[in-house]
C-alpha cells in the first residue's frame, strides 16, 4: 500500500522556507564557535525562485573571515580591547555591556566603541561561573556598519580580567 501526503504552500511560504533553511545550514559550525555560521560560507548573493520562477535577494555578504581578540574588563560593565590579531575591532576599542548583570550570569547587549568612533552593537551571554559565553555582533555605523560576527568568548587569565573572543565575521552590503 502505497501513502502520498500533497502539500500545497503558497509562494511566499517556499522563500521563508528557504531562508529559513540557509539561515539554520550557515549557523552549523561545530563545537568551537557553537553560534558561529560556518566559516566555508562565502556567500555573494543569496537568491530564491518562488514558484512563478521570478527573484528575490535575501541578502549579500562578503566572505566569512576570522575574528580573534582579547580584552581586559576591570569593570562588569565595560572591557578594552587589548590585542586584535584578526578582524575589525582594533586595540583600544571599548565594549559596553548594558545588562542585566545577574549573579551567575550575563545576557547584555553590548556596544563596541572603536577608537575611530565606529561602532558596533549586539548581544552576548557569558557564565560567571565557567567564563564561558558566546557574543553575537548584529551591526555597527561607521567602518563596522554592516558587520555580523559570532564569537566565543572564554577566560585566559582570570585573575586579571583578560577574556578573548574568537570566532568568524562578515559584513553584509
Amino acid at each position: 500500500m502505497k501513502v502520498t501526503t500533497a502539500y500545497r504552500m503558497k509562494p511566499g511560504a517556499i522563500l521563508v522556507v528557504l531562508a529559513a533553511v540557509t539561515i539554520a545550514a550557515s549557523c552549523a559550525q561545530g563545537p568551537a564557535t557553537p553560534t558561529a555560521p560556518s566559516a566555508s560560507t562565502t556567500t555573494a548573493a543569496l537568491v530564491a525562485h518562488d514558484v512563478a520562477g521570478g527573484q528575490q535577494s535575501i541578502s549579500s555578504a562578503s566572505i566569512q573571515q576570522q575574528l580573534l581578540l582579547t580584552k581586559t574588563c576591570g569593570a562588569i560593565d565595560h572591557c578594552t580591547v587589548m590585542t586584535s590579531s584578526a578582524g575589525p575591532i582594533p586595540p583600544g576599542s571599548d565594549i559596553y555591556y548594558s545588562g542585566p548583570l545577574l549573579e551567575a550570569r550575563t545576557t547584555s547587549r553590548i556596544v563596541v566603541t572603536t577608537p575611530a568612533g565606529d561602532t558596533a552593537t549586539g548581544n552576548c551571554s557569558l557564565s560567571y561561573r565557567s567564563f564561558v559565553g558566546t557574543c553575537v555582533l548584529t551591526g555597527g555605523t561607521g567602518a563596522l556598519a554592516g558587520l555580523h560576527a559570532n564569537v566565543r568568548v572564554f577566560v585566559v587569565d582570570p585573575d586579571n580580567g583578560v577574556f578573548a573572543w574568537e570566532g568568524q565575521y562578515h559584513f553584509v552590503h
